[in-house]
């Protein structure tokens, strides 16, 4: 049970443990690691700096900047994803190909 809902996120992560054997020794560890949060979800924001599993594809939103994911669609060639840079009035169109 949390206190709170948890926050889920790409970034590095720690695990501590911490190990007793039957007479009371003990021993701890602990190791880090990235996560990358799969996403997908039209409207979704990637803070700068975080790498994260859109569609497949690993990308990392430029550090200072807020990156949105828009519509997918087709325009007479491969499909194109767009992505807003929020606060900024730009949009950058990926296919297949970019």
């Amino acid at each position: 049970m949390y206190d709170a809902d948890p926050m889920v996120d790409s970034g590095w992560k720690t695990v501590n443990a911490t190990v007793t054997d039957a007479n009371g020794g003990t021993a701890q560890a602990s190791t880090e690691f990235y996560v990358l949060l799969t996403v997908g979800d039209v409207n979704h924001q990637m803070r700068g700096g975080e790498t994260h599993r859109v569609y497949d594809r690993l990308m990392t939103a430029p550090t200072g900047t807020t990156l949105q994911i828009g519509e997918f669609g087709s325009m007479q060639g491969p499909s194109i994803q767009t992505f807003v840079l929020v606060n900024l009035g730009a949009t950058v169109l990926l296919n297949a190909e970019t």
